[in-house]
């Protein structure tokens, strides 16, 4: 499934997730809308945080025979959590926003047979990132030279970039 732009929707079980760049924001936010039969869950989250969030699925992925998973993504006013949890129904990770000690927002993303609800959804989002053309996208050369520079390991993955206003990867 390709991004172009609009809106990118992923069915997992009975579940219906769709990710777009929210408008209200200019395009620097990505809202990710989880649709289940009877409610509406949404999270808004910057670039940086999409990154993480595709990162920490697949990271979740290859820990998926493990009983726990916990990743965090902090912003200067938010901090983004992925969690992995077990219910009788299932598997499944939830993305929450917290600000200020309360939860303001969290979806839910099934595993699905072997994973492939976790593996999809990255995969969405990796498409935000990276566009159609993984190799002539700015926004992943740069994280990649980031992440392959010495300093930026020494500084244990924390530097700024001016084009993303602020937002520490």
């Amino acid at each position: 499934m390709a991004y172009r732009g609009r809106a990118s929707e992923l069915r997992v079980e009975h579940k219906i997730i769709i990710i777009k760049i929210d408008k209200e924001s200019r395009g620097e936010l990505v809202q990710i809308i989880e649709r289940n039969r009877a409610k509406s869950f949404s999270v808004k989250i910057d670039l940086g945080g999409v990154f993480w969030a595709m990162e920490a699925l697949l990271e979740a992925w290859r820990k998926i025979s493990e009983t726990t998973f916990f990743s965090k993504y902090r912003r200067s006013s938010a901090v983004f959590c992925l969690q992995r949890f077990d219910n009788r129904r299932g598997v499944f990770v939830e993305l929450s926003k917290w600000m200020a000690g309360t939860k303001m927002s969290n979806i839910i993303i099934l595993v699905e047979v072997n994973g492939q609800g976790w593996i999809e959804m990255a995969g969405l989002l990796g498409k935000i990132i990276h566009g159609d053309n993984k190799e002539k996208s700015l926004l992943i050369r740069t994280i990649r030279m980031l992440i392959n520079d010495r300093e930026f390991k020494q500084k244990g993955g924390a530097m700024k970039v001016p084009w993303w206003r602020g937002s520490v990867i």
